[in-house]
């Protein structure tokens, strides 16, 4: 009896069968979701829009206004030699508007005039 073609059906069945999968790793799926960021906000913008709310006689001195480390400063266009006591009551305004209407993180104010002349500081 010929044994060959006997062999030969089963082999050939066993190469059209289906392979058998291969063991895998544990896959893990991981989550994501995203939160937008909160819109930031510039202290030095914020202090900057409540002082053009609080007195418009002296807004125009205002000359910029600036935030860093916990301290406000804001530079006066007045010139401290002949406009001493107006910088003087324009900076009192503003320290004690800073108490009465606090902005998170400002520790310390302080007025300087356009050349960076200190004029006055203090806590709030």
């Amino acid at each position: 009896m010929n044994w060959q073609p006997l062999l030969v059906v089963p082999l050939i069945l066993a190469g059209c069968a289906a392979p058998a999968e291969a063991p895998t790793a544990a896959t893990t799926t991981t989550s994501w979701s995203y939160t937008p960021a909160a819109p930031t906000v510039d202290t030095a913008d914020q202090a900057r829009q409540q002082l053009d709310n609080l007195q418009a006689s002296w807004l125009p001195y205002i000359a910029d206004v600036t935030y860093s480390a916990g301290v406000l400063r804001v530079a006066l266009q007045v010139d401290t030699t002949t406009q001493r006591e107006q910088a003087m009551d324009i900076g009192q305004a503003i320290i004690t508007n800073m108490r009465v209407q606090p902005i998170q993180g400002v520790q310390w104010v302080e007025i300087t005039d356009g050349a960076g002349t200190h004029i006055t500081q203090a806590d709030v």
